[in-house]
């Protein structure tokens, strides 16, 4: 979290960004948590996969249950960057893979947003939230 020194010669705006930037973390951690299962979407060697997997977040981590038939792993383990879907919101993000992951018929990777987009109604984003 952040915090304010009331003896530090901090600018008023970065107290500001600070409180921002941790409201924005809060929320779009709270989105995470809501969801059991999630639609993931990867792109490599073996084509276009899009499937729906159990999953678990903790704070901006989310868990995602992957069995390690599945062709995603092929499309992950050639490249790091996949796409999760909800009905409320859209998230990019970089994938981690697991060490030891053949050792685990269903191996979770964890997947570090980059960009979650929380739609309200229709098609297009009523939020977007970039992380860095």
């Amino acid at each position: 979290g952040f915090w304010l020194c009331c003896r530090c010669s901090l600018k008023p705006d970065f107290y500001l960004e600070a409180l921002m930037l941790e409201h924005l973390e809060k929320r779009a951690a709270a989105l995470l948590s809501q969801a059991q299962t999630v639609v993931l979407s990867t792109s490599g060697p073996a084509g276009l996969q899009a499937d729906p997997f159990p999953c678990q977040a903790n704070g901006l981590r989310l868990m995602v249950s992957i069995p390690r038939t599945s062709d995603h792993w092929v499309n992950l383990e050639a490249g790091s960057e996949a796409l999760v879907t909800t009905a409320g919101w859209r998230l990019h993000g970089q994938v981690i893979l697991p060490g030891g992951a053949g050792e685990h018929l269903f191996p979770a990777v964890e997947i570090r947003p980059t960009r979650l987009d929380v739609y309200s109604q229709g098609s297009q984003p009523a939020e977007t939230i970039d992380f860095w």
